[in-house]
């Protein structure tokens, strides 16, 4: 993605995402699935983990009432690394300020970086734990 690019511009999963890292504004998403380079939510499987701060800022970010709010570096570099990975699993992203800092990617040892690793719950495999999957052509 382009500099530049504003929020409004998102395709619908990854405006979802966006928004979510702004309301938990610090914590983290655990388990958070990468179909065709987008962030999927599985219910029952992904989890916000909100970190409280004690006389600190919690409330969602500012920023998360502006759809016509340009995308920092930092989303605009998290998109990029979900379009490399394209079909895997994020154990965590870790969200600072409304921001993604960092991200766990599960991959096979050995693999080239990038290569996340084929999780049990995507396309192909059952599900795990009555999650459902949705088919993908």
């Amino acid at each position: 993605m382009a500099p530049g690019i504003r929020k409004s511009d998102l395709t619908p999963r990854q405006f979802h995402l966006v928004t979510e890292m702004q309301r938990i504004r610090f914590g983290c998403i655990e388990r958070l699935l990468v179909r065709d380079g987008e962030p999927v939510f599985e219910p029952g499987l992904t989890q916000s983990l909100r970190k409280i701060r004690l006389k600190g800022r919690n409330r969602p970010h500012p920023a998360s009432a502006l759809d016509t709010a340009y995308l920092k570096d930092e989303v605009v570099e998290l998109l990029g690394h979900l379009r490399e990975i394209r079909h895997g699993l994020i154990r965590s992203l870790t969200v600072i300020d409304g921001l993604p800092f960092d991200l766990d990617v599960e991959e096979d040892p050995g693999d080239a970086p990038g290569l996340a690793v084929a999780a049990p719950f995507l396309p192909g495999r059952p599900p795990v734990r009555g999650i459902a999957v949705e088919e993908m052509p």
